[in-house]
């Protein structure tokens, strides 16, 4: 269980979050999952994250929930084949020991880059990443 929340960790941070000085975070719009995202760090790394909102000077908000550790920004750094600039379109795609952990890294990844609308009164959901190595990885493993 626990390498099955790193992995979904892993996938919302491939997606939405960003290297600290020293450590990780990770931004969202929506509470419920930040404050799941603070849990969840909390019990894989046994370590208190920190949580904030940010409000920006346009008016719009985020939750940050950060953790700050120098080890896991290396074990990020390092799974995400150590991407040193634009993160989200340069990560590689970790390698998975089983097919729990793949599932938990794109379901993090999923609902990280995936939103929902409607296109001509009927719902859809997108799910747009910009990396095109994890693209091709997750269309073959779900086609």
């Amino acid at each position: 269980m626990m390498e099955e929340n790193l992995f979904y960790l892993l996938g919302n941070f491939a997606g939405d979050g960003w290297f600290e000085s020293r450590g990780i975070a990770i931004g969202t719009k929506n509470l419920e999952r930040a404050k799941k995202l603070f849990s969840l760090m909390n019990v894989t790394f046994n370590k208190s994250p920190k949580f904030k909102k940010r409000i920006y000077k346009d008016g719009h908000s985020l939750y940050i929930v950060a953790l700050y550790s120098v080890n896991i920004e290396k074990l990020f750094r390092n799974l995400l084949g150590n991407p040193l600039k634009d993160k989200s379109k340069n990560f590689k795609v970790p390698n998975f020991s089983d097919k729990s952990e793949l599932r938990s890294f794109i379901r993090g990844l999923f609902e990280a880059e995936a939103y929902p609308y409607l296109w001509y009164n009927q719902p859809r959901i997108a799910f747009e990443i910009f990396n095109k190595q994890a693209t091709e990885f997750i269309f073959n493993k779900l086609v």
